[in-house]
């Protein structure tokens, strides 16, 4: 993955800047540029949201002095429209989610889900609970569960692991609800089924792998992950009769991790 810049989307609230950290630890790790992005709705409100980045580019540039920091902004009313135009296939997205509470399932905060939504390159997320730094990372945990387009997130999981330097483990959840209907219609064989399923997919992208168990399957992977796991998942696949929508479990992910998750929203073909 060959990364020219991070971009990082600010708007001035203190709970985007969570986002600053992370997004120049990646930047300083991938040697490139780093972004400090932001959407105004009418030029009056561009001197304003200038000073504010230039000032966390100074602030930046002060702790880092080889990064090259730059401050961007544009107007537009639609913000997640314009962060969205900036994924490419050389940027990398780093931005913050809305702590707000569940407003209906799949929110992770408007900005959040539509730039995803908006963009099949993936998207850096950085929920309420991070705390933990880039440099902490131990592993990149990749979720699979047997379809498609959870199986598109295995070679970027991949790619992040060999930029980052870190194993890979590639993990699928299974309950038991979901081992008692699989044995009811293909025989007690089903729980070697699922093991060799996850082995080859694994082994296909030099990844270890495990198989884990419950009802939850957020909750799973999230155990699995620890506070040392950066976590890549696609935004849509399935887990028994759950979606792995921006809804179910990847909501949940990005939402309970103190870690970052990169999420994508591969197209479907």
């Amino acid at each position: 993955m060959s990364t020219t810049a991070i971009i990082c989307p600010l708007s001035g609230h203190p709970k985007a800047d969570r986002a600053i950290t992370p997004a120049v630890e990646l930047a300083v790790s991938a040697q490139a540029k780093l972004t400090l992005f932001s959407a105004v709705e009418t030029e009056v409100d561009v001197d304003t949201q200038m000073a504010y980045l230039d000032g966390c580019s100074a602030e930046i540039a002060s702790a880092h002095p080889g990064l090259d920091v730059r401050p961007r902004i544009v107007v537009e009313p639609h913000a997640p429209e314009a962060i969205a135009a900036e994924s490419t296939e050389s940027n990398i997205i780093v931005m913050a989610t809305s702590t707000s509470p569940l407003l209906h399932d799949g929110y992770v905060g408007s900005a959040a889900e539509h730039v995803v939504r908006g963009s099949h390159r993936p998207t850096m997320l950085i929920g309420p609970h991070f705390e933990h730094s880039m440099g902490e990372l131990e592993t990149v945990v990749v979720p699979i569960d047997g379809s498609a387009l959870s199986e598109a997130a295995l070679p970027l999981a991949e790619t992040w692991a060999k930029m980052l330097g870190i194993p890979l483990l590639v993990v699928s959840v299974i309950s038991q609800e979901d081992i008692d209907a699989a044995t009811k219609a293909l025989g007690p064989q089903i729980a070697g089924r699922e093991s060799q399923y996850v082995r080859r997919r694994a082994e296909a992208h030099g990844a270890g792998w495990e198989v884990l168990h419950g009802d939850h399957p957020a909750a799973a992977v999230l155990s699995a992950a620890g506070d040392s796991s950066l976590i890549v998942m696609s935004t849509h696949g399935r887990s028994g009769l759950r979606r792995l929508v921006m809804g179910s479990v990847t909501t949940s992910v990005v939402r309970d991790s103190t870690t970052p998750v990169v999420v994508v929203n591969p197209p479907v073909t």
